[in-house]
């Protein structure tokens, strides 16, 4: 008797799934970061080159609405961005003046990859902005969720006519559009 085509597919995944545990196959899935702790050594992914300049367009939507109320954010040194690893981030809004901004944030897993906080400094005509992470050290498995929050920024010089927001370059493998979807 002929097995469905679905029934097929799905025995010969089982059989190989089987034949590599038993001879010890790896396969490659997508891990969320493959940066260093902050505790840890400062090796990076490879980094798009510079800041990109926020388009200050303040960004809403489903998701965003349903996280918890921004909380002041915690300050970070160069040195702690630098060995952390660099997080996606979406302007939602300026207060006094332009010099508070309000931001949703990556955070990471929860588990393997949990925020750090955030170096906020001039560079030139614009206030850049990273929000870093750290990766707990020796994890191999992590939690298959995604953490976001709100966090207020205290800037240090007004954003607008030649000042502008920028977004530090973030590590690839925490890069996807699809997290603020």
């Amino acid at each position: 008797m002929r097995r469905p085509r679905r029934v097929r597919r799905l025995s010969g995944l089982i059989a190989l799934c089987v034949s590599c545990v038993a001879v010890g196959c790896a396969v490659a899935v997508p891990a969320p970061s493959s940066t260093s702790s902050l505790s840890g050594s400062t090796s990076r992914s490879p980094q798009p080159s510079g800041p990109q300049v926020d388009a200050l367009e303040p960004f809403s939507n489903a998701r965003i609405a349903h996280l918890s109320a921004p909380v002041p954010a915690k300050e970070i040194t160069a040195g702690e961005a630098a060995s952390g690893i660099s997080m996606p981030w979406k302007f939602l809004g300026f207060a006094d003046g332009n010099k508070v901004a309000t931001v949703a944030y990556v955070g990471g897993d929860g588990d393997c990859t949990t925020p750090a906080g955030f170096y906020v400094h001039p560079d030139g005509n614009d206030v850049t902005v990273e929000a870093a992470s750290r990766e707990a050290a020796g994890r191999t498995a992590c939690a298959d969720s995604l953490r976001m929050g709100r966090a207020v920024l205290q800037l240090p010089i007004s954003i607008g006519g030649t000042v502008r927001l920028a977004h530090a370059a973030i590590d690839p493998p925490w890069s996807s559009p699809n997290f603020f979807r």
